[in-house]
């Protein structure tokens, strides 16, 4: 498959698809046109993505540009199922690594400070900014404040600015400090990415509301919020009864949450024993030999 790729300068053409849907997928679009920009057989086709919906490679315009040349290599970014063209590569984002790396090996580009913490936004949201910004030995004023700039530019792709600007006010008094639960967070429109973007305390589980969209939480690891009080799961979310009163859900997601802690503090103690016991091991197995 990379083969067609490389050398480009070497192919008679190669089409670059993009479905510019979030700050990610903008940044790795960016990054392909100014390394590529200097090769005349790229050509750049941006896909029009009003209703924010997946494109796949049925879609009619990438049909119509392959028409008379099928076999021409294919970059999809963003673009995902349908027939893929027999040479043709997706670049989505995945849980190891997202789409602005896979760009920037492809472009031969080397990425800034910005550019990093776009990619570790789009793999583990603000925990993972958190954690290359401390690696870095970046101040934790300029990661939060990279945090909340890159999170509200990403969320602006979804929704508008006011209601960014809202959700991240919400948040803020919320609090950002690592081992603080976030408890119930009241936003006047749901956006998940955004959220997630911005506590860095996500995966201790929390819950939101939203006047349309009721009582959601994330994320319960305990499996109780459907097993046994009802709730609807969607991915690591998961939706309340509608029927429910806000105690009782308050009561559920309190109660999934300190199990959850619980849980998540015996897996890390078994960890910890686990790596003494294996170093143990290796020790005795030194003195045997």
């Amino acid at each position: 498959m990379w083969g067609c790729f490389a050398p480009l300068w070497k192919n008679p053409r190669l089409n670059i698809y993009a479905s510019v849907d979030s700050l990610a997928m903008d940044t790795a679009y960016r990054i392909l046109k100014q390394e590529f920009k200097a090769l005349s057989n790229v050509r750049f086709i941006p896909l029009d993505n009003p209703k924010k919906k997946e494109i796949s490679w049925d879609d009619p315009r990438i049909q119509e540009s392959l028409r008379y040349t099928p076999n021409v290599a294919s970059i999809g970014l963003g673009i995902s199922g349908g027939e893929k063209p027999q040479y043709g590569l997706e670049l989505l984002n995945e849980d190891i690594t997202s789409v602005v790396m896979k760009a920037s090996l492809l472009g031969h580009h080397s990425c800034n400070i910005r550019e990093c913490m776009i990619d570790a936004q789009a793999v583990g949201h603000a925990k993972a900014m958190w954690e290359l910004g401390t690696k870095r030995g970046k101040s934790p004023e300029f990661i939060q404040k990279t945090i909340e700039d890159l999170a509200f530019e990403d969320a602006c792709y979804r929704i508008s600015e006011s209601s960014a600007r809202a959700i991240i006010e919400h948040a803020r008094q919320r609090g950002f400090c690592e081992g603080e639960d976030i408890g119930l967070i009241r936003v006047p429109v749901l956006d998940r990415f955004l959220l997630l973007n911005l506590f860095r305390q996500a995966d201790d589980g929390f819950l939101v509301y939203e006047e349309s969209k009721g009582f959601q939480y994330y994320k319960d690891v305990t499996g109780k919020l459907v097993i046994q009080f009802g709730w609807t799961k969607d991915g690591f979310w998961y939706i309340a009864p509608p029927d429910k009163g806000e105690r009782e859900i308050r009561a559920d997601a309190a109660q999934v949450m300190l199990e959850g802690k619980y849980l998540k503090a015996l897996q890390k103690n078994f960890e910890i024993q686990s790596k003494s016991f294996c170093k143990r091991c290796f020790c005795k197995a030194q003195r045997i030999y």
